[in-house]
């Protein structure tokens, strides 16, 4: 249904994005900053509609084997970077020993790029811990959250209150996103929410059918 929906959807908004081409093309000399804010507004939509296919439809995958450490040192001073925007960080622990799984590095990564952008927004997550490993024939990885200093159970920290707001309404799809592409992997997320989020990814070691670049 939802992938019905959204094909509707995006039918409606390609037209709308014509008359938009057309719209700026007329009021760029008298009205400018009107122009922009519809066009940041119609990406804002587009984005939501491009999260919501992700998540309604399975992703043909594109499976290497590799230890799981190539993709984190990869990506890792991206996320960093948009932790250390408010003075925070994100704590690693690696495994002793990396061991080498079957995933898709470009689907995993964009699945992790979208929840810790999400999670950058949370004052709850002031130093998460991210830790990855491969034991009894599946791959984990995990994402915990420790409560911030000074919430005293609140949602959000004093500290944090002036901390910029995500602008892109599809932000708080991406755990959904994350699930889509552990079952894509023939796995599962597993979530749990107190004061602090922690969430863990799983799925085969190796898969049946391997496709290797």
């Amino acid at each position: 249904m939802l992938r019905n929906f959204s094909h509707h959807c995006r039918n409606s908004l390609s037209a709308i994005k014509l008359g938009l081409y057309l719209l700026k093309r007329q009021g760029e000399s008298s009205a400018p900053s009107r122009c922009n804010e519809l066009w940041r507004k119609y990406e804002e939509i587009e984005n939501l509609f491009d999260r919501l296919q992700r998540i309604s439809q399975t992703t043909s995958l594109t499976v290497v084997r590799s230890p799981l450490g190539q993709l984190f040192a990869e990506r890792l001073p991206l996320w960093r970077a948009r932790f250390g925007d408010f003075g925070r960080s994100i704590l690693v622990d690696p495994p002793e020993h990396e061991l080498a799984g079957d995933f898709d590095p470009t689907h995993l990564g964009i699945g992790l790029d979208s929840f810790i952008a999400w999670r950058s927004h949370s004052a709850q997550a002031q130093s998460p811990r991210l830790a990855w490993r491969v034991a009894r024939g599946q791959c984990e990885i995990a994402w915990t959250e420790a409560r911030a200093e000074g919430s005293n159970g609140n949602t959000r920290a004093s500290s944090c209150r002036s901390e910029p707001q995500p602008t892109d309404s599809s932000a708080s799809l991406a755990l959904l996103l994350l699930a889509r592409v552990a079952a894509d992997h023939g796995g599962e997320v597993e979530a749990s929410q107190g004061h602090a989020l922690d969430v863990t990814i799983r799925w085969p070691q190796f898969r049946v059918e391997l496709t290797r670049r």
